[in-house]
C-alpha cells in the first residue's frame, strides 16, 4: 500500500507531500486545463485508477512512467503557469549560483553516491558462491574460493554505507548456505561464521529492536551446533513481539536438535495456530 509506505517512510509530512501531487494535478486539470468536460473526466478516471492501484502495490518504473506522462500532459495543456513562489534575482547572482552548482555538483554526487554504488555492485558478487559450466559441473566463482567472497563482504561493509543492514543480512544468508556445503575446510567455515557472528552482533547493537538479526544468527548457530546460543537468540527475536511463524518453526527445530520433543511440538503447534491456512505450518506441526 503506497499510502502506508509513504506514511512509514516520510511520516505525515511525507504523506501530505505525496498526496499534494495528486491534489494539485486534479486542481490543474479542472481549473486550468483547456479541454472538454468529457476529456477531463477520462483523465480523472485514469488518475483515480492510479490511486486505487496504489492502495495494493508499491510504485515501480512502469507506474512512474505512466504518472509522469499524465502529469506532463496536464501541465503542457494548462492555460497558465501556477506560480507558488517567485522571487526575482539579478543576472550576476544567477550566474554565481550556476557556477557554484557546476563546481560543487560533481564532487557532491561522487561523495554521496560513490561508496553506495560500489557496495551495491560488489555485494552482488559476494553472494555468488558458485558457478556452473555447460556440463553441469559446479565450481567456486572465484579463484581463491570462499575466502574471496569473505574478502568482498569485508570490503563493502567497511565502506559503511546506508546499505550495511542489507549487506549483513546477505552475509547471514550466505552463512546458512556455506554451512550446508560438504568437503569445505573447517577453518574456512569457521572464519566465515566468526565474521558473520561479529557483524550480526554489530547490527543488533545498531538496531536493537530489529528481530531480523537475532533470527538469522540463531539459524546459523543452529547449523553450526551451538544450540543453547541459538535458542537464546530466537527467544530474543520472539520477545520483540514479532508473531512470525518462521521464528517458532526455528525454535522447534532447535528443540528437536536438543532432544526436547515436548517443547518442539508446543512451538510448532503455536506457529500453526498463528495462521492455520499456511500449508507449510500444518505440515511442520504434523
Amino acid at each position: 500500500n503506497i499510502i502506508l509506505d509513504w506514511l512509514i517512510a516520510g511520516g505525515f509530512v511525507g504523506l501530505i507531500l505525496y498526496l499534494s501531487i495528486i491534489i494539485s494535478t486534479i486542481y490543474l486539470l479542472w481549473r486550468r486545463f483547456s479541454a472538454t468536460v468529457f476529456e477531463k473526466s477520462v483523465i480523472s478516471g485514469l488518475i483515480i485508477g492510479y490511486c486505487i492501484h496504489n492502495m495494493f502495490v508499491f510504485d515501480h518504473v512502469v507506474s512512474y512512467l505512466w504518472l509522469g506522462l499524465i502529469l506532463a500532459y496536464i501541465h503542457s495543456q494548462s492555460s497558465s503557469e501556477w506560480v507558488f513562489m517567485q522571487k526575482s534575482i539579478s543576472s550576476r547572482i544567477s550566474y554565481a549560483i550556476v557556477a557554484v552548482v557546476l563546481i560543487c555538483a560533481p564532487f557532491t554526487v561522487y561523495t554521496i553516491n560513490h561508496d553506495g554504488y560500489v557496495a551495491a555492485r560488489d555485494v552482488i558478487g559476494a553472494v555468488q558462491l558458485f558457478n556452473k559450466d555447460e556440463t553441469g559441473k559446479i565450481f567456486y566463482k572465484y579463484p581463491r574460493g570462499l575466502e574471496e567472497n569473505l574478502d568482498i563482504y569485508k570490503r563493502v561493509i567497511e565502506l559503511n554505507t546506508f546499505g550495511n543492514a542489507e549487506i549483513r543480512t546477505r552475509l547471514m544468508t550466505s552463512i546458512g548456505e556455506i554451512l550446508n556445503i560438504q568437503n569445505i575446510p573447517t577453518d574456512v567455515q569457521q572464519t566465515f561464521l566468526t565474521y558473520a557472528i561479529d557483524q550480526a552482533n554489530v547490527a543488533r547493537e545498531e538496531a536493537p529492536g530489529d528481530a531480523r538479526y537475532p533470527y538469522l544468527l540463531a539459524s546459523a548457530l543452529l547449523q553450526s551446533g551451538q544450540y543453547d546460543k541459538a535458542l537464546s537468540l530466537v527467544n530474543e527475536a520472539i520477545s520483540f513481539g514479532e508473531q512470525r511463524q518462521i521464528f517458532y518453526f526455528l525454535r522447534a527445530r532447535i528443540y528437536v536438535a536438543q532432544g526436547d520433543k515436548v517443547n518442539a511440538v508446543e512451538s510448532a503447534k503455536f506457529a500453526y495456530e498463528l495462521a492455520p491456512q499456511f500449508d507449510s505450518a500444518w505440515i511442520q506441526y504434523a
